[in-house]
């Protein structure tokens, strides 16, 4: 991500908090925690997570260790975010459970886990069109056993900051890394979800 994708980036959440608070759900660019909660739910296809590591890039205020930690024991979760103030929050949430980053994936220095996940955080728009497929293969080579991750479709105005996908062309990609390739949709109408496992 160049530094010009960062700060736009942070610039549009902290745009995000002073419009409707620091720990409202949209200052994540969520609509609403329901959508967000089915997106997640898209990942326990993926495989079964107690016992398992997991890093959840893009992890907000770490709604997502929530949800897993809800449904499966003892989930080692390391959460990565570029937005300090983000993390700062799952930091007070959840005191010393988990381990919280501050950065980039793509240049951090992170160790290998079990799963990576990553929910709308490769929806932000990059100034390189191939950034994507980068992205996708950075979490590829960060997991053992697999990874998953949602897109939107279409973005209904062009917006300076999000961008939308075709499934059928990150499909491809997906492929090219993997033989077990799950593709799904119908689950919100803009919206879908891939899972690649090792």
């Amino acid at each position: 991500m160049s530094l010009f994708d960062r700060a736009r980036l942070l610039s549009f959440h902290r745009q995000l908090m002073a419009d409707f608070g620091p720990e409202s759900v949209e200052a994540l660019a969520w609509n609403d925690r329901e959508s967000q909660e089915i997106r997640f739910q898209q990942f326990l296809a993926l495989g079964d997570f107690s016992r398992a590591s997991v890093l959840d890039v893009g992890c907000g205020r770490g709604d997502l260790k929530a949800f897993l930690e809800a449904r499966f024991s003892e989930v080692d979760y390391t959460g990565i975010d570029l937005v300090p103030e983000f993390l700062a929050s799952a930091q007070q949430r959840f005191g010393h459970q988990g381990q919280w980053l501050l950065g980039d994936v793509a240049t951090g220095d992170i160790s290998k886990v079990d799963y990576v996940l990553a929910s709308g955080t490769l929806n932000y728009r990059f100034d390189e069109p191939e950034q994507i497929f980068q992205s996708i293969e950075r979490l590829w080579q960060l997991s053992a056993k697999g990874i998953g991750f949602n897109l939107l479709k279409k973005v209904e105005q062009r917006s300076a900051i999000l961008q939308g996908y075709t499934p059928e062309k990150i499909v491809r990609f997906c492929e090219s890394l993997s033989a077990k390739v799950t593709l799904m949709e119908g689950y919100l109408e803009n919206d879908f979800t891939l899972l690649l496992k090792k």
